[in-house]
């Protein structure tokens, strides 16, 4: 600056002395051109470098509150990879903006001390996120392999479950079977026994008709018990058999 103005003023005294030659005129005004350009030119780069900062300033802090959520997701084993990835490329878009703005400092015609430091900086801060972002990421694939190994666990404590479960209903089935079984058995032991009394022979003297009488009681007893026994668990026929046996017994 402090030479554009020199050579401003020079300009202006050899020409109000009009001893100043055309030739030496327009060269002192082709140097002003030139630094003023070049003035010009160097505001204009440092202008289009901080709005480059000011953008990666901005990412950088919306990188660092995703980072901040992601943390809080890996707490509450809610986080998924794809939060993790999504900032992961953010991180690397941001790398190539300060690359590319390094690069264009180092063949810059004056060296901003300043915007270098910056860079540095920046740069550090980056690889911080990046490790603190493969870190997390190391969390939720963790948890994730986790997750499946639990699943896998869950489901074949289930499909064993299920097959407890059938083998318990055809057990249950069979027990089934064998106690309506063992119910139509005993039915059909009253059956018999009353047919027993029904054909108990018929006798002329007095003291044996109250032996047979005895008899025909005590059979029919039983078979009353066995209906009584299949009716308790749930044999259909068996009560009108224990209505009809209880009218012969009191008819005896």
């Amino acid at each position: 600056m402090k030479k554009i103005i020199i050579l401003s003023l020079t300009a202006a005294v050899l020409l109000t002395s009009c001893v100043v030659s055309k030739k030496n005129y327009d060269e002192l005004m082709a140097d002003y051109t030139e630094l003023k350009d070049n003035h010009l030119g160097l505001q204009e780069e440092y202008a289009a470098q901080n709005n480059e900062l000011s953008d990666i300033l901005n990412s950088l802090a919306e990188v660092s509150g995703k980072t901040n959520s992601l943390k809080l997701s890996v707490e509450n084993q809610t986080a998924q990879m794809d939060q993790a990835s999504d900032i992961e490329e953010q991180i690397t878009f941001i790398k190539e903006k300060l690359d590319s703005l390094d690069a264009l400092q180092e063949k810059a015609k004056k060296t901003n001390a300043y915007l270098q430091k910056t860079i540095k900086n920046l740069k550090e801060v980056v690889a911080a996120q990046e490790a603190e972002i493969t870190n997390l990421k190391e969390e939720i694939a963790q948890k994730d392999e986790t997750i499946q190994s639990q699943a896998a666990d869950i489901k074949a404590k289930s499909e064993k479950i299920n097959e407890q479960a059938a083998d318990i209903e055809a057990k249950n089935e069979e027990l089934n079977k064998l106690v309506a079984k063992q119910v139509q058995m005993i039915y059909n032991a009253g059956v018999v026994l009353e047919e027993i009394g029904d054909s108990a022979p018929e006798v002329s003297w007095k003291k044996n008709k109250q032996k047979v009488a005895n008899m025909r009681l005590s059979i029919y007893n039983e078979a009353l018990a066995n209906y009584r026994q299949a009716q308790s668990q749930g044999h259909s026929e068996a009560e009108a058999r224990i209505s009809a046996l209880e009218a012969k017994i009191a008819a005896l």
